[in-house]
């Protein structure tokens, strides 16, 4: 497979990941409607009345949910990459059509078909998740500082993560295309590197002073550790000028003048066979030429290592000629880590968005605050955990901030709208906590598992990116169960314990006991 079949393959590998994603995030809509139907079932409720419950009960925190999570895949926009731009707006698309079916024909789904309940089951986790808000209530002094050194060891960790992405490694050991291009790697090297040189004059490149520039470049390039070959104009002008002066090896240098070279060069050219002419190397013009260098596999720090260093070498011996450096492992070099930095350049404006969406939907500029420390912690230990598992950040890794930013704002906003319910209805921070247990948390672990589940398949992919992809977001998606859990009510139940407005409950029903 040649270069270029290889990258419009990793592109595809990309966006065929898409489908998965999307009904992954479908199901996660469907728990929360189905779970709470199934809990006002429980209540004595009809299939209608208990329709209209979840429905009521969770349209808010849905809405909200769907619109942070596409609004998180939205943010791929930034990325320089148009495959991954394309990615994150179909899916985000994805997401509201899947909160539109979640609350239209599921809901009709559910009203003709015939669901038998027991009592027993929903008593049984009504209790294990009360049990789970008695132990958080009863430790959350010490859950807070333990989450907050757990956060910051994270981040530590997350500092060590460096750049790299490396071609070849993007296909696991053992699969063909790794195999043949470890073979070829052994052989030849495949990693390649071009540099175009333009002149800006006919016929400039037949110059004497411009061929013993290029020479010595190609001398210089040889001497690089990672170098394996240089293919270069300067290796068919010193053959001709030996050939033209009876193979003598003396000979085997440039040639002395500008139109004795001028003369090889067209000499060589109509000497070549039909279609094995040199216009992929030179221009018609003469005015510009190519040299590739050929090298052993090398990560996007490497290459961009290398890349510097011929440019340092062009500012100080070639400073009079244009140039430009490509090929396509220097273009993946330059992706991964432009990506990661426009990422980092718009997440400010995502989390003010965010925040800005829960503190609209919470009605409460306090718990818009507070949530944003459990949706962001999920992401700093969950590159942090990344550290110890690799310690490499490709282009697909590199996406993963963006991408799950607003999946794990989820949990949060379901867990904080049924704890502000209970606070307006007049319970105390504590009460709260466990009708916010009793109410979601159910669904909460469920839609988490399916999330989880549905990265860890997309895990097991022979094409690392998407690997690495499915790997890393289904840690953070288990990291934020964790910290809506644990870190968010013990930092609700030390931070909020003002007096709410009471309003009158119109479902009193409602209720943990």
């Amino acid at each position: 497979m040649g270069l270029l079949g290889w990258s419009g393959h990793y592109l595809s590998n990309i966006t065929v990941g898409v489908p998965m994603l999307l009904l992954t995030l479908a199901v996660a809509d469907c728990v929360h409607i189905i779970t709470g139907y199934i809990h006002g079932l429980h209540r004595g409720k009809s299939q209608k009345e208990a329709i209209a419950y979840t429905l009521e009960l969770n349209f808010i925190a849905l809405l909200v949910t769907s619109v942070t999570t596409s609004f998180g895949f939205l943010m791929m926009n930034a990325s320089v990459s148009p495959v991954l731009v394309d990615f994150g707006n179909l899916a985000a698309v994805g997401v509201m059509i899947a909160f539109v079916l979640s609350i239209t024909l599921l809901p009709a789904l559910l009203a003709i078909m015939p669901v038998k309940v027991t009592a027993t089951n929903m008593e049984v986790d009504d209790q294990s998740m009360l049990s789970l808000a008695e132990w958080v209530i009863a430790h959350h002094r010490k859950i807070l500082p333990f989450s907050a050194l757990i956060v910051l060891l994270g981040a530590v960790l997350m500092m060590q993560n460096q750049l790299n992405d490396e071609l070849v490694k993007y296909f696991n050991e053992g699969s063909e295309y790794r195999e043949d291009a470890d073979f070829f790697e052994n052989q030849v090297g495949n990693t390649t590197l071009s540099i175009t040189f333009d002149t800006q004059q006919d016929q400039g490149i037949t110059k004497v002073e411009f061929l013993k520039t290029l020479d010595t470049l190609t001398e210089w390039l040889y001497e690089q550790p990672e170098t394996n070959h240089v293919s270069s104009i300067v290796d068919v002008m010193r053959r001709l000028n030996k050939n033209f002066n009876g193979d003598q090896p003396e000979y085997y240098r440039i040639p002395d003048t500008d139109e004795l070279a001028a003369q090889y060069l067209l000499m060589y050219e109509m000497s070549l066979p039909y279609g094995l002419d040199m216009n992929s190397r030179i221009d018609i013009g003469k005015s510009a030429v190519r040299v590739t260098v050929i090298m052993k596999s090398l990560g996007s720090q490497e290459m961009i290592a290398m890349e510097e260093r011929i440019r340092d070498w062009m500012a100080v011996n070639a400073p009079q000629y244009n140039y430009t450096i490509t090929d396509l492992a220097v273009m993946f070099a330059h992706i991964g880590a432009t990506n990661m930095a426009s990422m980092l350049v718009t997440l400010p404006l995502a989390l003010l968005v965010i925040s800005s969406l829960l503190i609209l939907a919470l009605r409460s500029w306090r718990l818009g605050i507070i949530s944003l420390i459990p949706n962001c912690s999920p992401i700093i230990v969950g590159f942090g955990i990344w550290f110890l598992i690799s310690g490499e950040i490709n282009l697909a890794v590199s996406v993963v901030i963006s991408m799950t930013l607003g999946i794990v704002v989820d949990d949060s906003v379901h867990f904080l709208s049924k704890y502000r319910t209970a606070r307006m209805s007049g319970k105390s921070p504590e009460d709260a906590i466990r009708y916010a247990f009793v109410t979601v948390g159910r669904a909460l672990w469920v839609t988490t598992v399916v999330l989880a589940t549905g990265f860890s398949i997309l895990a097991t992919s022979e094409f690392v990116p998407n690997s690495s992809l499915g790997l890393l977001s289904g840690v953070v998606i288990v990291i934020a169960l964790l910290g809506d859990f644990f870190m968010l009510p013990a930092i609700l139940l030390l931070t909020d314990r003002k007096v709410y407005q009471k309003k009158v409950q119109k479902h009193p029903e409602r209720q943990y006991e």
